[in-house]
């Protein structure tokens, strides 16, 4: 996992959260997406700042927040109640994000791509999704064989307005695959 991808989404985000536990463990989030962090000593703004590259300007622009405890869901590698989750080959532009559909027991939900940067050495094959539910909030962890490396809420986009642009891009997409196959018809009856 690239480390550094993970603290330059923050960064673009502006906030910087690190968990740290009693045991030293620490996460990076910026309340979309939460990462452990490993193999780095315990981290604060100046270490950040210097590890990064982030300058005293865009220090300004950023919210850092060290917080004492654990993020308020489960990072453990698996959970007795999580479920399968299937990311689709597919993506979208959507308000200046690429979204991924994700489907779900639920439905199909959407994540901002921009959270899978950091998993980009990984083995692709390799990485599984599924859906976890804390209270009444549904996160994504991401996994590569049985480790958990990230954790990622969905996109709350999904409003009436939404599945109608869907539903329209479905029925354009019908229109096409129809008179595809008129033609490839016409073509072989002459």
């Amino acid at each position: 996992m690239k480390i550094k991808k993970a603290f330059e989404i923050c960064k673009k985000q502006g906030v910087i959260r690190i968990y740290r536990n009693d045991f030293e463990e620490q996460y990076l989030s910026d309340g979309a997406a939460i990462y452990p962090i490993f193999e780095l000593p315990n981290l604060n703004e100046d270490y950040i700042c210097r590890l990064y590259d982030i300058t005293d300007t865009q220090r300004g622009k950023i919210a850092f927040d060290i917080v004492k405890g654990m993020p308020g869901v489960d990072v453990s590698d698996s959970t007795a109640d999580e479920t399968p989750a299937e990311m689709w080959d597919i993506s979208s532009s959507y308000n200046g994000a690429t979204i991924i559909p994700i489907a779900t027991d639920e439905g199909v939900m959407f994540i901002n791509q921009l959270y899978l940067k950091p998993f980009t050495d990984m083995p692709q094959n390799d990485m599984q999704i599924t859906k976890r539910v804390c209270g009444n909030m549904r996160y994504f962890c991401i996994k590569f064989g049985m480790l958990a490396y990230g954790f990622i809420a969905p996109m709350s986009i999904v409003t009436k307005d939404f599945v109608a642009k869907l539903e329209r891009l479905y029925n354009q997409s019908k229109i096409i695959l129809i008179n595809q196959r008129s033609s490839e018809n016409e073509t072989v009856r002459s």
